[in-house]
């Protein structure tokens, strides 16, 4: 999120601070020009949803590196587990093709990465399913739970190779949808400037109003309130 939608995101928050002070609901809630408080819950509304945009787009895409590799490593503990049971079976059974596509060592197991792991654990779960109540299997540790366990484990590591992508996809939408959603309440705003001037003529009403023109200016954060564009240099 860039410092122009922070800084308006901050200046809509003082605006909205501003209406809830006591002695100014005083003024406007509820009272004419009904608009405003019918408006003022709009801007409310489309506020919350920028905040959670913003919130949204701003959180990491990166996910949690220690629980990846916990996963990974679970992940290749058990390939190499099952691995060498189907090795040592079909090795037995006279299969030296399927036997020597998992004739891998544990370091060869931990050198696969992302999607080259989980390729190869799916397929290890597919042969070793296929091995399933053959005669003896079992004795080798070849049982339903064996590979269901592989399964889960790399159902889990899946899922979290496949986070930080969603996350960045989603974080592309939302980064072109903020600026369209900050408009969006700017104008509710814009509106809301129109109508407050009608609380105009009493103590009340002037401070309310005077504080909440105040309200609206935009800050940049250490740098104080946007200046106004200097005026055209006279062309005489």
């Amino acid at each position: 999120m860039n410092d122009l939608i922070n800084n308006r995101m901050d200046s809509y928050r003082e605006r909205l601070n501003c209406l809830d002070k006591p002695e100014h609901v005083a003024v406007w809630s509820n009272r004419p020009p009904l608009k405003f408080t019918e408006k003022a819950g709009a801007v409310r509304t489309a506020m919350a949803e920028l905040v959670d945009m913003a919130g949204r787009q701003s959180a990491p895409t990166t996910g949690n590196a220690a629980e990846k590799r916990k996963e990974e490593a679970e992940l290749e503990d058990a390939a190499h587990r099952i691995g060498r049971a189907v090795v040592s079976f079909c090795s037995d059974r006279g299969d030296a093709v399927t036997a020597e596509k998992y004739d891998i060592t544990l370091s060869g197991w931990r050198r696969l990465r992302d999607e080259a792991l989980i390729g190869k654990a799916r397929q290890l779960e597919a042969d070793a399913t296929a091995l399933l109540g053959i005669s003896e299997s079992e004795d080798y540790g070849l049982t339903a739970a064996a590979v269901a366990a592989l399964a889960s484990e790399t159902d889990d590591y899946q899922a979290l190779v496949a986070t930080p992508r969603r996350a960045i996809s989603e974080r592309h939408v939302l980064t072109a949808s903020l600026n369209p959603k900050s408009r969006e309440v700017a104008a509710l705003f814009d509106q809301l400037d129109d109508l407050a001037l009608q609380f105009a003529g009493t103590p009340e009403g002037d401070a309310f109003v005077t504080a909440w023109q105040a309200a609206g200016r935009v800050i940049r954060r250490g740098q104080g309130p946007l200046a106004e564009p200097p005026a055209p240099a006279n062309a005489n």
